[in-house]
């Protein structure tokens, strides 16, 4: 199966966080690769 964003791929920044981390699913869903940066905890 051939999707939208198949051979694809973004970048999220701020991934973690939970408007981002929507994003990221729905990206994954429609077959795109996602890289996500987040912020070091400590």
């Amino acid at each position: 199966m051939s999707g939208e964003g198949e051979g694809k791929m973004v970048c999220v920044t701020g991934a973690s966080s939970y408007t981002a981390s929507g994003l990221v699913k729905l990206l994954l869903e429609r077959d795109y690769t996602v890289k996500g940066s987040v912020r070091d905890a400590s």
